[in-house]
């Protein structure tokens, strides 16, 4: 084999050169391939995590739209109506409960008229947020805990979300009407989007705390999309995060209809890019099958070329050397290329 090697004849040449050249193209696939592999998967990643965080957003803001809807067509109720009949108007808005908890008209003095379920009715709320907001402009509260319910509905770690509009008689407020909305159907719902979407959610309040995380165990300030959503700032990137884990992330800066007031909530999803594994392997697998492929083609081109180039130049040469040594034969006459026939004629002439 060295010898071969050091002393060469065309076809090994050929060979080897076909051998050299399928490595070269073997090893440039595979540099591009890890070079530029991860970039096409971290984009892509991006992509999806920018188009799906912004649907899930999307689809939240439509279920607080239908809530919020409601809660309009309420505040234009004439409130001096029978409160049996407006009792059942607000039994009606809650409906099985699961995301409404609580429903319920407070006159211009903060006391309780009607409500679902009767619950709180003769109760003085004028010292609520939702209250003392509401009677003025539509209002939407963050998130807080369950005080003058707490007892009434039962159940553990009450949280709620409030939605409230003025009751309006011409340019006068007659009160409020309110939604206390469970804050345990956010968070199932949260989690049935990220679910849907196979990515994390995590809803951010306007100072920067998590509200909700279907990821949880976060710490707010080692993400910079994180910061970026408690500041108010569109963000997006694939960075570390506090788990260890490098993610794609982007953030929705608003969860509800811009006719409805905001919450303040932003949203942030991330991905962790290497859900797309399977996607490119495929596509990894594609590449070594044509790189396969193209080095099948150039052996088979190898061959073909030392069959008709190669094997008459080295027969003729072979005889020229016989012929040189004083043996009497006749030269083989070659009709490959070119080549192969003049050197095929010079020697016949040489002979005679």
């Amino acid at each position: 084999m060295l010898s071969l090697l050091r002393n060469p004849t065309l076809a090994v040449a050929t060979y080897v050169f076909a051998a050299f050249t399928g490595l070269v193209l073997v090893g440039f696939t595979l540099l591009v391939v890890l070079r530029f592999g991860g970039s096409v998967q971290d984009e892509a990643a991006q992509r999806a995590v920018n188009a799906r965080t912004a649907s899930a957003a999307q689809d939240l803001g439509r279920e607080f739209e239908t809530a919020w809807r409601g809660l309009v067509w309420l505040g234009k109720t004439d409130v001096e109506t029978d409160s049996d009949r407006l009792r059942s108007m607000l039994d009606f808005a809650v409906g099985d409960g699961r995301m409404i908890r609580w429903a319920g008209y407070a006159g211009a003095d903060g006391v309780v008229r009607a409500s679902s379920g009767g619950l709180l009715e003769g109760a003085d709320v004028s010292q609520r947020p939702w209250f003392q907001a509401g009677i003025q402009n539509p209002f939407a509260g963050d998130v807080h805990e369950a005080v003058l319910l707490a007892s009434k509905l039962g159940g553990e770690n009450l949280r709620f979300v409030d939605l409230a509009v003025p009751a309006q008689a011409g340019d006068l407020s007659q009160g409020v009407f309110a939604y206390h909305i469970d804050m345990a159907w956010l968070t199932r719902a949260l989690d049935a989007l990220a679910r849907v979407r196979q990515l994390d959610l995590i809803l951010v309040s306007r100072d920067g705390k998590i509200v909700y995380s279907t990821a949880p165990g976060e710490d707010p300030g080692q993400s910079g999309v994180l910061r970026a959503a408690a500041a108010g700032v569109p963000a997006s990137g694939i960075e570390t995060w506090s788990d260890g884990g490098r993610y794609a992330a982007s953030t929705a800066l608003r969860v509800v209809p811009d006719d409805m007031p905001n919450f303040g909530w932003r949203l942030v999803g991330r991905v962790d890019p290497t859900v797309f594994s399977p996607e490119y392997s495929n596509i990894y697998k594609r590449i070594g099958q044509l790189v396969f492929v193209a080095c099948s083609i150039l052996l088979f081109g190898a061959v073909l070329f030392v069959r008709v180039a190669i094997r008459p130049i080295e027969r003729l040469t072979n005889s020229a050397y016989r012929i040189a040594a004083g043996k009497s034969e006749y030269p083989p006459e070659e009709t490959g290329t070119v080549q192969a026939r003049r050197l095929s004629a010079a020697l016949a002439k040489l002979h005679a």
